[in-house]
C-alpha cells in the first residue's frame, strides 16, 4: 500500500464516525418530532372538549333537572356566598333556577402537573357549595397512576365531605399511595382553579393572580443556597402570586428577577 493510499485511512475512519453520528441524530430528531406532534395532538384535543355544553350530560348525573351551565355571575355568586370563588360554573333548570356549581380545573390549572401531566377534573356542588361529585374527565398523567386514583375507593369520594371553600384551603385529602404525585396535583388543581382571583381579571397587566400560597406537593420554598448553585447571583427567593403555588421568584441584591 502507498504513502498516499495509507494517509486517506484516517479520513476515510472519521468520515464514517461522522455519518454514523449524523444518523443517530436524524434519528433521535424524528423520535422527537413525533412525540412533540402526539404531545400537541394531545393537548388540542383537551381544547376541544372545553366547550361547556359537553359537560351538562355529566353534570345531569347529579343535577338530573340541569338545562344550562355558563359561568356562574358575581349575583350568583353572591347569593351563595361564593362571590370570591374563581373559575365557577352555575347550573340552571328549565326555569332558569339555580341547581349547583361546577368548577374544573382545565385549563386554568393546565401547568400543574402530578407525575407526567395534568389532570382535568371537574367538580359539582350545591347552591351552598358543598360538593357532590368529584369526575376525572381527562388526564395527560402517567395511565397506571389515574387508573390507581380510579380505582381507589377512598380517595375521589372524600372530597364529598368537603365544600368549596375547603377546597381552597389546605384539603384534608389523603394522597392515593402509588399515585402521591398525581393525587396531590389533583388536590392543588382544584385549590389554584378556585383561587384563582376573579376581581383581577381587568387588572392593568392583564394577567389573573391567586390567593393560594402553598404548593401541597412542595409546601417548603427552595433553600438560598441551593437556587445560588444555579442563580449565583440569587439574593432572595419569594412566592409568586401570579403563576400559583409552588412557583418562586429568584432576584438579585438589586431586587432584579433571574428568573424563576
Amino acid at each position: 500500500m502507498s504513502t498516499l493510499s495509507r494517509s486517506f485511512l484516517p479520513i476515510k475512519s472519521m468520515a464514517g464516525r461522522l455519518i454514523i453520528v449524523y444518523r443517530v441524530f436524524v434519528f433521535v430528531a424524528i423520535v422527537l418530532l413525533i412525540h412533540i406532534q402526539h404531545r400537541q395532538w394531545q393537548i388540542e384535543m383537551l381544547i376541544a372538549e372545553r366547550d361547556l355544553s359537553r359537560l351538562l350530560p355529566l353534570v345531569q348525573d347529579v343535577f338530573p333537572d340541569a338545562a344550562s351551565i355558563t359561568p356562574a355571575s358575581p349575583a350568583e355568586k353572591a347569593d351563595s356566598g361564593l362571590e370570591t370563588m374563581g373559575n365557577l360554573l352555575a347550573i340552571e333548570n328549565r326555569d332558569g333556577e339555580l341547581s349547583g356549581y361546577a368548577v374544573r380545573t382545565s385549563p386554568a390549572a393546565d401547568h400543574i402537573i402530578g407525575f407526567s401531566g395534568p389532570t382535568d377534573v371537574l367538580v359539582t356542588a350545591d347552591t351552598k357549595g358543598r360538593i357532590r361529585k368529584v369526575k376525572i374527565l381527562s388526564s395527560l398523567d402517567t395511565r397506571d397512576h389515574v387508573q390507581e386514583i380510579l380505582d381507589n375507593q377512598y380517595f375521589l369520594p372524600a372530597f364529598g365531605s368537603h365544600s368549596l371553600q375547603d377546597m381552597r384551603r389546605a384539603p384534608q385529602v389523603e394522597a392515593v399511595s402509588g399515585a402521591t404525585l398525581t393525587s396531590l396535583a389533583i388536590l392543588e388543581s382544584l385549590q389554584f382553579a378556585l383561587n384563582e382571583d376573579p376581581s383581577s381579571e381587568n387588572s392593568p397587566d392583564g394577567k389573573l393572580t391567586h390567593r393560594s400560597e402553598v404548593s401541597l406537593k412542595f409546601p417548603e420554598p427552595p433553600q438560598l443556597k441551593d437556587v445560588q448553585i444555579i442563580f449565583p447571583e440569587a439574593n432572595s427567593v419569594s412566592a409568586s402570586n401570579q403563576s400559583g403555588p409552588g412557583k418562586w421568584i429568584v432576584t438579585n441584591a438589586s431586587g432584579i428577577m433571574l428568573g424563576h
